[in-house]
């Protein structure tokens, strides 16, 4: 290798690594002002506690997505979600139980 190649990579790295350094110090940034990255959540909580209340009257879950305006599958994976988390927490939450803590919001 050239060590006008050598130098040029060192280079590149050092950029990157300012990249990455700068990037995580502006997520710190915003995680202390209380700020979070990513997409807001599709299901609040008043909305779930109403689709609970239909589900508990035995409405179907197509029914309830359509007045709430909701995808169906959103409906259905925030109440997997929820007793996904209550499973979890009531066995103790097992710690090589990847899938009920992915479902519990614990691992991302």
């Amino acid at each position: 290798m050239s060590p006008t190649l050598f130098r040029e990579g060192t280079t590149q790295q050092c950029r990157r690594d300012l990249i990455r350094e700068r990037t995580l110090d502006g997520l710190r940034a915003a995680q202390a002002q209380g700020r979070r990255g990513g997409r807001p959540a599709a299901a609040s909580d008043d909305l779930l506690a109403i689709a609970r209340a239909r589900r508990a009257r035995g409405e179907p879950v197509t029914a309830i997505a359509r007045h709430l305006r909701v995808g169906r599958s959103t409906l259905y994976r925030a109440l997997d979600l929820e007793q996904g988390a209550a499973a979890w927490q009531a066995t103790g939450g097992s710690a090589g139980d990847g899938a009920a803590r992915a479902r519990a919001g614990n691992w991302r």
